[in-house]
């Protein structure tokens, strides 16, 4: 899966107060929902919770299990270039290590920005 993070991010990186909206916003609604629910029956959500849940844990399983296999090809990519690069003579292993970093989290942008972003949501489950 790939996205264009650079909307998000520009908006995080303008401003450190840009999740004050969503939860202002999260307290209205309890307020809200505890005058509306003041007067009726709880609502019977049980399978909504766990089909809710059921995605959040697909949701991290995906996040963790890419994590992990991006790290390990990244790794690996590393011990091929150690010993070309040391033969080469190009100062060790930092300047080719600083590419594969880069690269790293270039690529890991989209998982990280869908784990964080998937932490608004989840403020419905509390």
């Amino acid at each position: 899966m790939y996205f264009d993070t650079n909307a998000l991010l520009g908006t995080m990186r303008a401003s450190p107060l840009w999740p004050l909206p969503v939860v202002a916003l999260y307290l209205a609604c309890i307020v809200a929902g505890k005058a509306f629910m003041r007067s009726r029956k709880p609502f019977d959500v049980r399978r909504l919770f766990v089909a809710w849940n059921a995605m959040l844990g697909l949701l991290s399983a995906y996040g963790f299990l890419t994590m992990v296999y991006r790290s390990w090809r990244t790794i690996l990519s590393i011990f091929n270039a150690l010993p070309s690069t040391l033969l080469a003579g190009r100062g060790g292993l930092f300047p080719s290590m600083d590419g594969l970093l880069a690269e790293f989290r270039d690529e890991n942008m989209d998982v990280i920005v869908l784990y964080t972003a998937s932490k608004v949501p989840e403020l419905l489950d509390t």
